[in-house]
């Protein structure tokens, strides 16, 4: 069988497969590696995509087992994911905002803090939300 007859046009490179699933060749030079991995965000599966014009077919495959190696997303076989508590997520929104310099004055921080504090612990028989995980708050919808 000729090999140029294996070549596919496929998510915008010339592609053909490799005996390794999810690791393509490419054309032009290099692999692209498709994965499943699950987004943090959402909780589900979702497809990415990663060319490497400069690697091997061996770490391609490395790459394929870690979920196409994207920033934040995580292999299906890793551990479960950790979610967030509201109080957590809060002390590290402050934080980042600080970092950031989006907080310039004491007065601003002072008043995130007081707010922060009410939102987390309540107020006054109202419960706060800081045992509460992040995904399970929602609005109510009147």
């Amino acid at each position: 069988m000729n090999k140029e007859k294996q070549w596919k046009q496929r998510w915008k490179n010339v592609v053909r497969a490799t005996k390794v699933p999810g690791v393509w060749e490419r054309k032009e030079g290099g692999h692209l590696v498709r994965a499943r991995a699950l987004d943090p965000t959402t909780g589900k599966m979702k497809e990415v995509k990663k060319v490497l014009p400069e690697a091997d077919q061996s770490v391609c495959v490395q790459v394929a087992a870690n979920g196409a190696g994207s920033g934040p997303q995580r292999h299906p076989l890793a551990s479960p994911l950790q979610k967030p508590r509201f109080a957590d997520y809060a002390v590290s929104l402050l934080e980042r905002k600080l970092a950031k310099g989006n907080i310039k004055s004491a007065m601003g921080r002072e008043k995130w803090l007081h707010t922060l504090e009410h939102l987390i612990k309540g107020t006054k028989g109202v419960l706060g939300f800081g045992e509460i995980f992040m995904h399970q708050i929602r609005c109510e919808q009147r």
